[in-house]
């Protein structure tokens, strides 16, 4: 099976949704193809081949009255008649939704979003999605007549290193634009200010949720973090009482992340928030109610008061 990964990539590197996927992509079909918009292709491609990319296709970047996002289509396009792939990832994001979307439209291919995984049954493809609020997962194919689109939810899959990989081939597309894209000029970009790590990218991250009391005591939450090197977050319910903004919102309408610790402080547990961490390598759980939902999915629960708790866990630490 052949399959083309779209990267998307955060300054000259892919994002970790990105990577992740690309994993996946190699451990269900034996040609895995990647196709990203960079202008140089050293560290990229080998940073992809370790993940299991055997090809990687680059686009030049900021090419005159290009609006990236439509180079992206382009690209991908080409890629997809000329080769044939059975099928092309997406790493979901705002941009890549719209790219999915428009190549959907011009191949006259099926396109399925907000997967959490894919296999391979009897040749064909199925994906994995969410329903119900993700109480219960559904199993859906793939109509149409080009390859099998699919946009995988923040935090799907973590990467798995290839022992021993070969340098893949590298190739770079030249695209010239439509008519259309031709008249399209990004006339600006703000880039996001750096504030730190990402929640999405965190190996610790640390939550606080209504349980601790008040918005000052968030800072017991970030002093935790800080400790154990990692960053703080927070459930909904700190973020829609105005005690922390929501960028640091742990959740299904916030970020959904898969870092290999994280500590719930003072979070109940409900479903909309379960949803975003429980799959995170290991879950530590403090709560003063013992009947907490929390407590029946994760690693390590401990029954207590967090502002007795954490300050003698930074004392040992």
């Amino acid at each position: 099976m052949k399959v083309l990964v779209h990267v998307e990539l955060r300054g000259d590197t892919p994002g970790a949704d990105t990577v992740g996927l690309v994993s996946r992509a190699a451990a269900i079909a034996d040609d895995v193809e990647v196709v990203a918009l960079a202008p140089r292709t050293e560290a990229l491609a080998d940073a992809l081949a370790r993940s299991g990319a055997r090809r990687v296709s680059t686009v030049a970047h900021g090419t005159t009255g290009v609006s990236v996002l439509e180079a992206s289509v382009d690209a991908l396009e080409r890629v997809c008649r000329d080769e044939q792939p059975d099928a092309v990832f997406f790493a979901a994001s705002v941009r890549a939704t719209d790219v999915a979307a428009a190549l959907a439209a011009r191949l006259g291919a099926g396109l399925n979003w907000d997967l959490t995984d894919i296999r391979v049954v009897d040749g064909e493809l199925r994906g994995t999605r969410p329903i119900l609020g993700d109480s219960k997962l559904a199993e859906v194919g793939w109509k149409g007549e080009g390859p099998s689109l699919a946009l995988f939810r923040p935090g799907a899959f973590a990467r798995v290193d290839v022992p021993d990989a070969a340098p893949p081939e590298v190739r770079r597309l030249d695209v010239t634009p439509r008519d259309a894209w031709a008249r399209v000029t990004v006339s600006d970009t703000t880039a996001q200010p750096d504030t730190g790590p990402r929640l999405d990218e965190a190996e610790v991250i640390v939550s606080g949720g209504r349980g601790i009391g008040a918005p000052e005591h968030l800072e017991l939450i970030r002093e935790l973090a800080r400790a154990l090197g990692g960053v703080a977050g927070v459930s909904m319910p700190v973020v829609t009482q105005g005690w922390a903004p929501y960028s640091m919102q742990v959740g299904q309408t916030g970020t959904i992340v898969r870092p290999r610790l994280y500590v719930a402080c003072g979070i109940s547990g409900q479903l909309q928030h379960r949803v975003g961490m429980e799959r995170s390598g290991a879950i530590i759980a403090i709560n003063t109610d013992p009947a907490a939902p929390i407590f029946s999915f994760c690693d390590v629960a401990v029954v207590g008061d967090l502002h007795a708790i954490i300050p003698r866990v930074l004392e040992l630490l």
